[in-house]
């Protein structure tokens, strides 16, 4: 059997995802809003469990290259809604 992995773009470049995150990440996403100050620590959170260390680095290392604010917070949103439709994707076989 053949599985093929779940991926998003972000950043004009493919991820991998490698793990779906656990009830309880999700759970925390879920309780916390865009104006609470601790959402970016399980934003950041969501993305290292779900990309895997060596993903995750690039990832950020990506992420801080964009210097406007306000674009790399359009991409980061575009990134996690991508990221979010990847993980509810069953992997194909």
């Amino acid at each position: 059997m053949n599985t093929v992995a779940r991926t998003f773009e972000a950043y004009g470049e493919t991820f991998i995802v490698v793990r779906t995150p656990p009830t309880l990440l999700l759970s925390e996403l879920a309780r916390t809003g865009s104006g609470d100050p601790s959402a970016i620590g399980v934003l950041a959170e969501f993305f290292e469990v779900i990309l895997g260390p060596v993903e995750y680095r690039r990832f950020k290392r990506l992420s801080y290259a964009v210097e406007d604010p306000e674009i790399e917070g359009d991409l980061f949103q575009e990134a996690f809604m991508e990221a979010m439709e990847a993980i509810s994707r069953v992997p194909s076989e």
